[in-house]
């Protein structure tokens, strides 16, 4: 049974390999087409008005004249409020966790040590 450590450094090495060979051939690559090696990535927008890169595929049939789409510059109105309401989540998600670094900030080893709370300013 071979050492888990020998297994791990195998790995690290094997994994360093695969980076230059895949360096290599994508310099081979681009010297003779001027590409890159790596699959092209389309930018997709779901229907909630996400977007997010995707790879590109090949298609079994050539394209048919007419039949491309277009992406819209706007979104449509579910999208549109499911963005604003993402947005909002985010807002919120981001003030309270802030409000809570500031409560972490304000308590002291007393307060932990006899469960007593921040003491409270009304007229700030």
């Amino acid at each position: 049974m071979p050492n888990p450590e020998r297994i791990d450094r195998v790995q690290e090495s094997m994994d360093r390999i695969e980076t230059v060979v895949h360096e290599r051939n994508d310099a081979v690559f681009k010297l003779e087409t001027g590409e890159s090696a790596d699959p092209r990535k389309r930018t997709i927008t779901s229907f909630a008005g996400f977007t997010y890169e995707k790879q590109a595929t090949e298609h079994y049939s050539p394209p048919q004249p007419g039949k491309k789409k277009y992406e819209t510059p706007y979104l449509d109105d579910d999208a549109y409020m499911m963005q604003k309401l993402w947005q909002e989540k985010e807002f919120f998600k981001n003030r309270d966790r802030l409000d809570d670094e500031k409560r972490r900030a304000a308590r002291t080893e007393d307060m932990d040590r006899f469960k007593r709370g921040a003491p409270r300013v009304f007229n700030r």
